[in-house]
């Protein structure tokens, strides 16, 4: 069970690509050290919220792929690059916050 949730935190991770165990805890909505336990075994299984969080994350990501595939290829394709300059620009904003 737990190296389930440690592959659901890998996947968001890669997915939303945060550069410090304390972007990634403060876009979890919980603390670095109770990030830090559970990465290291200390912890078994992240809390409930989290656990929702993730599920929710996954989720958002599928509906947002399969959103894609409503739209021709080109414009999908520009929905999907503006999408990530908008998550690269909220990514540097919130680094500027740290």
């Amino acid at each position: 069970m737990r190296d389930y949730w440690l592959a659901k935190l890998a996947s968001i991770a890669d997915k939303y690509e945060p550069t410090s165990d304390a972007q990634v805890a403060k876009f979890r909505g919980i603390s670095r050290q109770a990030l830090s336990k559970f990465k290291t075994g200390a912890s078994q299984l992240p809390g409930l919220g989290t656990q929702v969080q993730s599920i929710n994350l996954e989720a958002m990501t599928t509906i947002t792929d399969q959103v894609w595939r409503i739209f021709p290829a080109k414009q999908a394709q520009k929905l999907r690059d503006a999408n990530t300059m908008s998550a690269a620009y909220f990514r540097n904003k919130n680094r500027a916050k740290d």
